[in-house]
């Protein structure tokens, strides 16, 4: 009889937390989905468990919708903050803060600043900081006209060590700068982005940059020398110290202050001209 009773109590309780939790669909970064119950993260590691014992750590992760199958919710997106957390809540409210826990006991997600939330209140989590990874990326109707979001972007950046990285930019400040697949440098690393092509050696610009400030080459033919002081993925345009936002579809190259040409780069044209 003791056995029964402990059996019955133990299915109760296994009923209740079935109850309480909700199941998801958490979309990576790379691609993939996870169709499952969250039931930990932990607030040490950043690692999610989920009920099927798949488990991934929060930097892979880049939404988790509770209440459909779905990701592309452009409005959502342009909401995102650019340093932390965002989280929609089925009433409206949008809260914008790390998550630093998940706790199955209660079914509740936890941040850094604000309450606790039931996961039965939310609608769908954004992880910092990739506002779409490539992956979900699609070609849209207007694709480089100036104030909308083109999704099939390009540029590369070229750093003052020599290396390269062909991958769009998702934010930008005077200190860090990010990309789509999450990647984050510090922002004195850059020497040039370009948006045309892989090419770096464009010796009639290198003759026409400033010493002060960044050299911005537009498509126009018209070259804009100020200080950037951030990218926005959501609207795709980088901001000025003192002139107006550009869109990056108006935009060939930029050469940030104040390296003409970093030294890796000269030594390869030496090669180049012995050849």
């Amino acid at each position: 009889m003791k056995l029964k009773s402990l059996s019955i109590i133990l299915m109760m309780l296994f009923m209740s937390l079935s109850t309480n939790a909700a199941k998801s669909m958490t979309f990576l970064k790379d691609g993939n989905k996870i169709n499952d119950v969250i039931i930990d993260m932990s607030s040490q590691t950043g690692r999610i468990d989920y009920q099927s014992n798949y488990k991934v750590n929060r930097n892979q992760v880049w939404m988790i919708n509770y209440v459909d199958a779905n990701w592309d919710f452009p409005n959502e997106r342009n909401q995102l903050a650019n340093n932390t957390d965002t989280i929609f809540l089925r009433d409206g409210t949008v809260i914008k803060d790390k998550i630093i826990d998940f706790s199955s006991r209660r079914w509740v997600w936890e941040f850094t600043n604000t309450r606790a939330v039931p996961e039965s209140q939310i609608k769908r989590i954004y992880f910092c900081c990739t506002t779409l990874p490539g992956p979900y990326r699609q070609e849209t109707t207007s694709p480089g006209t100036p104030g909308t979001i083109n999704q099939n972007r390009y540029s590369v950046t070229f750093l003052v060590t020599g290396k390269s990285i062909e991958v769009p930019l998702s934010y930008m400040n005077a200190q860090k700068t990010s990309f789509t697949d999450s990647l984050q440098i510090n922002t004195h690393d850059i020497w040039m982005i370009n948006f045309e092509d892989n090419k770096w050696d464009f010796p009639g610009e290198r003759g026409r940059l400033n010493n002060r400030q960044d050299a911005i080459f537009l498509k126009d033919g018209n070259v804009v020398y100020d200080n950037i002081t951030n990218f926005s993925e959501n609207q795709q345009t980088f901001q000025l110290n003192r002139g107006n936002p550009i869109h990056e579809s108006q935009i060939k190259r930029i050469y940030f202050c104040c390296t003409v040409l970093p030294d890796v780069y000269k030594g390869a044209l030496k090669f180049k001209r012995r050849r």
